[in-house]
């Protein structure tokens, strides 16, 4: 299902994913502009950590915020932004390392 998140949420998740669809739903493009938003990847994977490891968020219980409180104070998102900022540096450093040594001319991954 499609949820309207609103012109102002709009706009904002339009500069981090590229777009919303015309049913208000999120629209990202493709695999490969998702993948080279690493935020993004980290809000998202947040959002699955919270549905399957925790099992703390569901369909009902993020509609039931969304309703109380609108998408961008909605607490799952907020949680999950604060939790991308948290970890971007982080994140960011593993993607350099992995592409480092998958670039020409290197043996491989290294031991350390």
């Amino acid at each position: 299902f499609a949820i309207d998140i609103g012109d102002r949420d709009r706009a904002r998740r339009r500069q981090a994913v590229g777009g919303v669809g015309a049913a208000g739903g999120i629209r990202i493009g493709s695999a490969e502009a998702f993948f080279r938003n690493p935020e993004i990847v980290l809000h998202e994977f947040f959002h699955v950590m919270r549905q399957w490891e925790t099992r703390e968020l569901s369909v009902m219980r993020y509609v039931i915020e969304w309703l109380r409180r609108g998408y961008w104070d909605n607490r799952y998102e907020i949680e999950a932004r604060e939790f991308a900022a948290d970890q971007l540096h982080r994140f960011r450093a593993m993607l350099s390392r992995h592409e480092a040594a998958e670039s020409p001319g290197n043996a491989g991954p290294r031991n350390v």
